[in-house]
C-alpha cells in the first residue's frame, strides 16, 4: 500500500494501470457472449477493483476491517483463482492458464499481507514470545519470497504477451473459445485488450516487488 506523499511514482502510475484494466474488463463483461465467460469477466472486474482499492493505504485497511479482517479478501481470491483454473482446464491456452496464474499470485499477495498484518509490534529487549514471533514473521517472509518467484515470472510473462499485442496488433487466439474476456479480432480492439493484460499484469507485478525482498534485496526499492 502506498501514498500520494511518499511514493507518488508508484501511487499514480498504479492506479492509472489498474483504472485502465478496470474499464476494459467492464467492457468485457457487457460483450461477454456466453454466461461462463461473464462469470470469469467480472471475476476479472473484481479483482481490478481490489487491485485500486489496495493502492492507497487509507482505503484498503478500512475495508478489510469492514470485511471480517484480513483473512476474507485471502478466501474470496482463492475461490476466484479456482474457478480460474477450472476454466483453463475446461478450455485450456497459454492466456487462459496465464490468467489463472495472475488470480494465484493475488492469493499468495493478500496471503502475504495478511502475514506481515499479524507480526508482533513491540518495543525493547526483554518480550522474547515477540522476538521468537518476529523471527518466525521473518521467516515467513522469506517462505513467501520464494514461493512468489514463479507467480512473478508469469506476471511478468503475461505482462510482456499483453505488450506485444499492443505493439504488433496480432489477435490472441482469434480460433478459440474465450475463456474470461472477449477476444479482439479488429485492430484497435486488439492493442487495447492487450494494453489492459499488460497493465494488469505489469500493476500486480510492481505493487508485489516488496515481498521478493527478503531474497532479492533491490526489490525494495522499486515504488519511487
Amino acid at each position: 500500500m502506498f501514498t500520494l506523499t511518499s511514493t507518488p511514482v508508484t501511487f499514480v502510475g498504479l492506479l492509472i494501470l489498474f483504472a485502465w484494466s478496470l474499464m476494459w474488463s467492464v467492457r468485457d463483461a457487457v460483450k461477454a457472449p456466453t454466461v461462463v465467460t461473464k462469470i470469469s469477466t467480472w471475476v476479472h472486474v473484481l479483482m481490478a477493483v481490489a487491485m485500486i482499492l489496495m493502492v492507497p493505504k487509507s482505503w484498503w485497511k478500512p475495508l478489510v476491517s469492514a470485511i471480517g479482517g484480513p483473512t476474507t479478501p485471502v478466501v474470496i481470491f482463492a475461490i476466484c483463482t479456482a474457478w480460474m483454473v477450472f476454466m483453463a482446464a475446461w478450455r485450456s491456452s497459454w492466456s487462459s492458464w496465464g490468467h489463472a496464474a495472475m488470480f494465484a499470485a493475488m492469493v499468495w499477495h493478500l496471503a502475504a499481507m495478511r502475514a506481515m498484518s499479524a507480526a508482533p509490534k513491540h518495543t525493547g529487549m526483554a518480550d522474547h514470545s515477540a522476538m521468537n514471533q518476529g523471527m518466525q514473521t521473518a521467516m515467513g517472509s522469506h517462505d513467501f519470497a520464494v514461493a512468489g518467484i514463479p507467480l512473478m515470472v508469469a506476471l511478468l510473462a503475461l505482462a510482456i504477451a499483453g505488450l506485444w499485442r499492443t505493439i504488433s496488433g496480432k489477435a490472441e487466439n482469434p480460433g478459440k473459445v474465450p475463456t474470461c474476456h472477449v477476444v479482439a479480432t479488429e485492430p484497435l480492439a486488439i492493442r487495447l485488450s492487450g494494453l489492459a493484460d499488460f497493465a494488469m499484469a505489469f500493476g500486480m507485478f510492481w505493487m508485489s516487488t516488496g515481498l521478493l525482498a527478503p531474497i532479492i534485496p533491490f526489490m525494495a526499492h522499486l515504488h519511487p
